[in-house]
Parts: C-alpha cells; sequence; structure tokens
C-alpha cells in the first residue's frame, strides 16, 4: 500500500482514533502503554516522539519528565496532528507547565527528518513504525539524529507465533477489530489495512535485527500478553 493511501486512511479516521482504539483493544492498550511510560527515567531533554498521531503518547511522556524539556511529535498525517494541536493544553500537565515543558507537533515523514545531527537523547515510538513503509531508512534517521548514549524506545503489535494463540487472534483482528473499528470509525478499509499491517509486520528477532543494521544497541525486548505487543530498548 503506498503512503499517500495510508495517510489518507489516518486522515480519516482521526477524528475518533483514540476512542476506537480503547475499544478494539478491549482496554489492554492503556496497560501497555502504562508499561511503555515506565521505561522513561523522566531525565530526558530532548525528545522525539515519531508516528505521533493524535499526540496521545506525547502528552504520556511529557507526564513522565521531571525537568525542563522539549519535546516534538512529528506525524505524516495533517489530521492526526491537528487533533493533538487542539488538545494540547488540555493534556499537559500543570507540573509540565511549571517546568517550562515545551511540547511541538510538526508534519513529516520520519525516513527524512528536518533535524540536525546528534540532536535528540530519546526517540520514541508508539504503535507507528509499522506503518513506515522503509523502517530500516526510519531507524537509521533516527540514529543520525541521536546524541551519544542516546535511547531508543519503541512499541509496536506482533502477529502472534504460537498457533493456538494465532487462531484466537485472527478471529478478534477479522470480526472484532474491523467490526468495532467500523462502527466507531465509520471506516472499515482503514481497519482492514491495520489488521494486515500487524500481520505482515516482522517478527521479533526479525525486527531486532533489523534494529542492530541501523546502528542500535538493544538493551531490552519486553514482550507483553501472549506477545501480542513488544517493547524495544535500545541505546545508540
Amino acid at each position: 500500500m503506498q503512503d499517500k493511501k495510508v495517510r489518507k486512511i489516518f486522515n480519516s479516521i482521526s477524528f475518533r482514533y483514540d476512542l476506537a482504539n480503547f475499544f478494539i483493544s478491549l482496554g489492554i492498550e492503556r496497560y501497555w502503554r502504562s508499561r511503555f511510560l515506565k521505561m522513561i527515567s523522566g531525565c530526558e531533554k530532548k525528545i522525539l516522539d515519531a508516528c505521533c498521531g493524535t499526540g496521545y503518547s506525547t502528552f504520556g511522556i511529557a507526564g513522565r519528565i521531571k525537568n525542563d524539556g522539549i519535546i516534538y511529535g512529528v506525524d505524516f498525517s495533517s489530521e492526526m496532528l491537528e487533533i493533538a494541536r487542539l488538545k494540547s493544553e488540555r493534556h499537559l500537565s500543570s507540573a509540565a507547565r511549571e517546568q517550562n515543558m515545551i511540547i511541538r507537533f510538526m508534519e513529516g515523514d520520519v525516513t527524512c527528518l528536518d533535524f540536525e545531527d546528534n540532536y535528540f537523547d530519546f526517540i520514541t515510538v508508539v504503535f507507528g513504525i509499522r506503518n513506515v513503509k522503509d523502517r530500516k531508512k526510519a531507524l537509521e534517521e533516527f540514529y543520525r539524529i541521536s546524541s551519544d548514549k542516546s535511547r531508543l524506545l519503541i512499541m509496536e503489535f506482533n502477529y502472534p507465533q504460537n498457533k493456538f494463540i494465532r487462531k484466537i487472534y485472527d478471529f478478534y483482528l477479522a470480526f472484532i477489530m474491523s467490526n468495532l473499528g467500523a462502527i466507531i470509525t465509520g471506516n472499515k478499509e482503514a481497519y482492514s489495512y491495520l489488521a494486515e499491517s500487524i500481520k505482515n509486520f516482522p517478527d521479533v528477532i526479525s525486527f531486532c535485527t533489523l534494529i542492530r543494521e541501523a546502528g542500535w544497541k538493544i538493551l531490552k525486548v519486553r514482550p507483553m500478553t501472549f506477545a501480542l505487543c513488544t517493547i524495544y530498548f535500545a541505546i545508540k
């Protein structure tokens, strides 16, 4: 599927994307996100939240930072970013305001970012790398714009390898996720695409290889909930 078509899909479901995610994940997504946020030290100064969508992950990260800092949320969907900007003030915690936390949302391609070399000390990607056509190029770009000892934290869905779990998951993708997503957003095509993107995403070992080939050193790989979702933690 071409990048323009994927962008069009995300633009079309942006207005109910967060709501749909909660229901189609049966609430488990919130647990995964809480585990993800616990891996952020809070001492980061310059952060990139790549493929940030509506900013849900960006605001969660902002709540973990203990010092003055700046977070850039970058996404290719203009409609998603518009929602992120509209809810920015509502989601910023009072602590973040007191610390002069700055959040900026920008439209961009994560395989070719408009940032200087060695700029960021922390890069996150939450359920977004799956939708990037050239993932290795994106990982190499993250490496380029990261300073020495910078960290990379990625959370992404997996297609389970266990045959029994896979049968259950296939049913979920075909009948629960696709239909619930269609009911909430009115766009069944979008959730059919999302189901296929999960099935086509590399397995954990293959994706770890891709991360290493881009120059990163993997520190932790944390599978969750029958390996339906995995957190990858790496350092430059």
